[in-house]
């Protein structure tokens, strides 16, 4: 994938910020990011974009299309991912409107080089039951209410 971010690019990712809320929360995360990452897995995207898996994958086949990235489908245990080909804080602030333009990746900046965290939240390791039913079906794409959990002890 070339590297080819032009106005059209800056003008889809404020498309996308103007008429997606699960966009618009990815981009505000990125714009407001201390460090740039090199690729972000689509469960941490979906869990920062505040959106089920299927959306975050969306989103990231439109931010290669728009030659952000390119959208890899996790294969043999690893993640799917979006690998990214410019600066994540860039995309963000150009999509908000605090820049006009999208900057190219500087490896020397990044600190936090790749986003595949889990989605367990940070000190937790465990699960209410209705936490893991929010999970699965955002997962599954269905309510809550669709999914019934069995404990046996």
């Amino acid at each position: 994938m070339t590297n080819s971010v032009t106005t059209d690019t800056v003008a889809g990712l404020k498309g996308m910020y103007a008429q997606d809320d699960a966009a618009r929360k990815f981009f505000e995360w990125a714009a407001n990011r201390q460090n740039d990452a090199t690729q972000t897995s689509i469960d941490y995207l979906a869990q920062k974009a505040v959106t089920d898996r299927r959306r975050a994958i969306e989103i990231a086949k439109e931010l290669e299309a728009l030659g952000c990235g390119e959208f890899l489908v996790g294969r043999r245990g690893a993640k799917s991912r979006i690998v990214w080909e410019v600066s994540l804080k860039s995309i963000g602030r150009a999509a908000t409107g605090k820049a006009g333009v999208v900057e190219s990746l500087d490896p020397e900046l990044m600190a936090e080089t790749v986003d595949l965290k889990d989605d367990t939240p940070t000190g937790s390791s465990s699960l209410t039951i209705g936490e893991a039913k929010k999970r699965l079906a955002e997962s599954l794409g269905v309510t809550p209410d669709a999914i019934e959990i069995t404990v046996r002890a």
